[in-house]
């Protein structure tokens, strides 16, 4: 008699058993179900020099599909990291479709950077 796997359910065949396509199929269901969770959004934000506040060094911007608990990686695009770098820009905190940056100084100059945000994290 088949057995389930224990984290995802799918099913495992004895050595014995005919080979079921359903059961297959079903697996395979499965198996895309959970990839498609685990795949990164990735998005480019624009922060312009009007974005920034001028006594709380931080722009908000809106960034649809990322939550308080995404992993989110940024990283700016090569042409604007010298800016982003020498104006200490970094991303300082995150919610419901809101990404937060903090810099030392304001840049003069629009920044761009790109994101990739991991929305689905599996815990072990």
């Amino acid at each position: 008699m088949a057995e389930a796997t224990s984290n995802f359910g799918l099913i495992k065949p004895d050595g014995t058993e005919v080979i079921d396509i359903d059961n297959l199929n079903s697996n395979a269901d499965t198996i895309d179900a959970a990839l498609q969770s685990l795949k990164p959004l990735v998005k480019t934000v624009t922060i312009s020099t009007s974005n920034w506040g001028s006594t709380t060094l931080t722009a908000s911007k809106t960034v649809t599909g990322v939550t308080g608990s995404s992993v989110v990686f940024v990283a700016p695009q090569s042409s604007y990291a010298s800016e982003w770098y020498g104006n200490g820009v970094y991303l300082s905190s995150q919610s419901t479709d809101t990404l937060t940056f903090k810099c030392s100084s304001i840049p003069s100059n629009t920044l761009v950077a790109n994101l990739v945000i991991f929305t689905n994290t599996r815990s072990s």
